[in-house]
């Protein structure tokens, strides 16, 4: 499915953005776990680098957080992994909240695999807010 994502949903992305918006926020909320998946996956690479579409792929993330699928998780974790290169500190502070929110680490731990370092253990340091 990936080839798809990248090398047709991708282009008509950059074509015809406001007509693949409405395509992706509907697949976004389909019974369909590869439609609920591709709907995020298409922010990957280089579309994820332009930090062009960090609004639409956290807004569209966010709807799939509690998502019983894993490989619709995973989607998750790698669309912010790849958005992260683009627009790095808007992304971070995202996934610091998801950290904080106690999200699945299947999404968290995989968007922060290209972080190294200190940014990476900070993020990784975040814990789960308690409430009494």
């Amino acid at each position: 499915m990936e080839p798809f994502y990248i090398n047709v949903l991708q282009p008509l992305l950059l074509r015809y953005p406001k007509e693949v918006a409405i395509l992706l926020n509907k697949w976004n909320k389909s019974k369909n776990p590869w439609e609920r998946r591709a709907s995020v996956v298409v922010f990957v690479r280089t579309i994820g680098e332009t930090g062009k579409y960090t609004k639409q792929c956290i807004k569209l993330c966010n709807n799939l957080l509690e998502d019983q699928e894993r490989l619709v998780l995973q989607g998750v974790g790698w669309a912010l992994k790849d958005t992260m290169r683009g627009d790095k500190k808007r992304v971070l502070d995202y996934v610091k909240k998801l950290r904080q929110q106690a999200v699945s680490s299947v999404i968290t731990l995989y968007a922060l695999r290209d972080l190294r370092g200190k940014a990476k253990s900070d993020v990784l340091k975040v814990k789960a807010k308690r409430y009494a």
